[in-house]
């Protein structure tokens, strides 16, 4: 599905007000591409904006750094395939904010959550994501035996659609959806509430699924 595909319909339902052409296209084309985002990121076409990458996990190694097919947008999961386990986001301790020392400045001492059990494991348990394309394990692997291949799941980001001949990442099932979203948007430039307002109850419920008759 072409980006132009979108904009024809879109025209075609804002009774042809707004042209498929320029100078009009131009102002439709965002439109399609904050759709197209949020559907990848909210609706049930969010799988076609999922990854999987591979890390080889050695003893004593904590930080890996992700070969990865697009730039990185959020860590789904983290699999560990060889021992057959889920690790959990580092988030999830819900660690709270360690107080400094009134005299020194420096911490107080280590928060409880990273002195239970868990943590103090001889393989990770937790997972966090530093930076652009690094994940960190907590612990890291204390033996060689715990080596193992970890499988991390996770988003893209969405490449900016910025012509008509672009190629949509939603596939050409998800036209009408997409077309809903950009109506909405169209409708309210156009300073039409009804439309708005039928069009976005429209996007949003295809987003969970519920297609149009």
């Amino acid at each position: 599905m072409l980006v132009s595909d979108v904009v024809n319909q879109v025209s075609s339902d804002m009774r042809n007000v707004l042209a498929p052409t320029a100078p009009d296209a131009n102002i439709i084309i965002p439109w399609v591409d904050r759709i197209q985002k949020d559907v990848l990121h909210t609706s049930l076409f969010s799988t076609f904006n999922e990854f999987v990458t591979t890390i080889s996990v050695v003893s004593g190694t904590s930080s890996y750094s992700l070969t990865l097919s697009t730039p990185l947008r959020r860590i789904v999961s983290v699999y560990d395939r060889t021992f057959d386990r889920v690790l959990l986001p580092y988030e999830s301790l819900g660690l709270p904010s360690v107080k400094a020392d009134a005299e020194t400045g420096e911490p107080e001492g280590i928060p409880k959550p990273l002195l239970t059990a868990s943590t103090m494991e001889q393989w990770p348990e937790y997972y966090k994501r530093v930076g652009a394309s690094t994940v960190v394990l907590f612990p890291a692997p204390q033996k060689s035996v715990f080596d193992g291949t970890y499988e991390i799941y996770y988003e893209g980001q969405v490449t900016t659609l910025a012509a008509l001949t672009d190629t949509l990442l939603v596939p050409d099932d998800g036209r009408d959806l997409v077309v809903a979203g950009v109506n909405s948007l169209a409708a309210a430039y156009l300073k039409n509430p009804e439309d708005t307002a039928t069009w976005t109850q429209m996007y949003n419920a295809m987003k969970l699924g519920a297609f149009k008759g």
